[in-house]
């Protein structure tokens, strides 16, 4: 189906294969290529739809197989819309599958307030953290889409740059799980 593009992630898989450096691209001709695979616009009918392409989601049009595709609400966001697969794809695996995230469960994330950190924090409560400790570079995305009021009440502390550093971690009565978002220059040097 024929998508009109209004946004599209771009995730680190996206650069590399782009760059031709991916182990999926190894033993192709490295040749120009459209990148993205998650994208949001409206179908030819309006319908505002978020899909999935292997054929790139970065171009005015896009063409999606209609299995690979939902509907979004009005009021959500392209932008938003377009990178939430990745961000909680990331999140739910790393917690559950890495972290073995259990009810009771503390957890510490680090990044939280970018998008896959503020995912992080949701999930963490949908798996029954009991404490979750977020730290973050942006002190004003504090009040991310989980109101601040309603973090305190899921027994969340915060920790920035401006903020007392000293986090005794042999106070936490429970397990603690690190969940550490790495990002921007760190990849690539």
């Amino acid at each position: 189906m024929l998508v009109t593009v209004k946004a599209a992630s771009i995730k680190n898989l996206d650069r590399a294969r782009a760059s031709g450096s991916h182990y999926s691209t190894e033993n192709e001709v490295h040749q120009p290529k459209i990148i993205g695979s998650d994208g949001t616009g409206y179908l030819e009918d309006g319908s505002k739809v978020y899909f999935f392409s292997k054929k790139g989601t970065v171009a005015e049009k896009a063409v999606a197989d209609k299995t690979m595709m939902v509907p979004i609400p009005e009021a959500l966001d392209f932008s938003i819309a377009a990178a939430l697969p990745n961000a909680v794809m990331g999140s739910a695996m790393a917690l559950k599958y890495k972290a073995g995230i259990q009810p009771g469960n503390t957890v510490l994330i680090n990044g939280a307030t970018g998008i896959t950190g503020r995912i992080a924090v949701q999930i963490a409560q949908l798996y029954g953290a009991q404490r979750i400790i977020v730290t973050g570079r942006n002190e004003e995305s504090r009040g991310f889409s989980l109101h601040w009021e309603q973090m305190k009440r899921f027994h969340c502390s915060s920790m920035t740059k401006n903020s007392d550093r000293k986090l005794k971690i042999s106070i936490l009565k429970r397990p603690l799980i690190l969940f550490w978002i790495i990002s921007g220059d760190l990849l690539w040097k």
